[in-house]
């Protein structure tokens, strides 16, 4: 994850991702495992404060930024 919008949109993608379909198949696994979880993610990528949850809304995920 380069961006916490990829949460929302894990089909979006970056010159960073060296293969773009298996990089929004991790955008969509990973959230997945842990949406709803309590589990704090630290994405080195993200403005601060990094540190955020990741939730599910609709059909899609929210990252939500913890101070």
């Amino acid at each position: 994850m380069h961006h916490a919008l990829q949460c929302r949109e894990p089909s979006w993608f970056t010159i960073f991702d060296w293969d773009a379909k298996e990089a929004e198949k991790s955008r969509r696994t990973f959230p997945g495992d842990i949406a709803g979880t309590g589990i704090f993610v630290l994405p080195i990528y993200c403005p601060n404060p990094a540190a955020g949850l990741v939730e599910v809304k609709g059909d899609a995920f929210e990252y939500k930024f913890v101070r």
